[in-house]
């Protein structure tokens, strides 16, 4: 009877052993380095044990901006290509992806492009300017009101606005705001 439990317990010991002794390898590919703003980011997290074949698991991932100001956390499957979406306005610059599997992390970095970009409304007299961009927003607007033109310099951080009061004498007037990317 002795010889049993201890044949049965050397066998446990030996089988938690084999097991602790997995390891396991993390990798992170990404189709490209760097993706427009609004645009999902592609992954793929790839699990595989020490003789490379696949593991099919949940991985956890975090990716966040280099400032720190925005952050994603989510479990995936492994081995699988899947989409993030960071949001329209993910701040521009090198972001890092972490993945986890147990006690095993590794990182992989990729980069947004600065998107400065603005909305242009036009309510009565009042044109506003908002910056819905990913960065500051500097670019020089012109404002024709039939074949007069006007130029405006705003400087706006991101998410703030300006408005200009549009001056004419009485009457109507075909009006074109531009930036030369967004138009009015």
């Amino acid at each position: 009877m002795i010889n049993k439990n201890l044949i049965v317990l050397f066998t446990i010991i030996f089988l938690s052993s084999l097991v602790l002794a997995q390891n396991y390898k993390l990798e992170i590919s990404l189709p490209k380095d760097v993706f427009e703003a609004g645009e999902k980011i592609t992954l793929k997290v790839s699990l595989l044990d020490s003789l490379n074949k696949p593991i099919n698991d949940n991985v956890n991932i975090v990716l966040e901006d280099a400032e720190k100001k925005s952050r994603i956390e989510k479990t995936i499957p492994s081995n699988s290509f899947i989409e993030v979406d960071l949001g329209e306005n993910a701040n521009y610059g090198f972001w890092n992806i972490k993945a986890t599997y147990q006690n095993i992390e590794t990182t992989n970095l990729f980069s947004v492009e600065a998107n400065e970009l603005a909305e242009f409304t036009l309510q009565n007299d009042k044109l506003t300017i908002t910056n819905i961009g990913n960065t500051k927003y500097s670019k020089t607007i012109q404002i024709i009101i039939e074949e007069t033109t006007g130029v405006k310099n705003p400087e706006l951080d991101i998410g703030e606005s300006i408005s200009y009061r549009l001056v004419a004498p009485e009457g109507n007037y075909n009006i074109k705001v531009t930036d030369g990317k967004t138009t009015l």
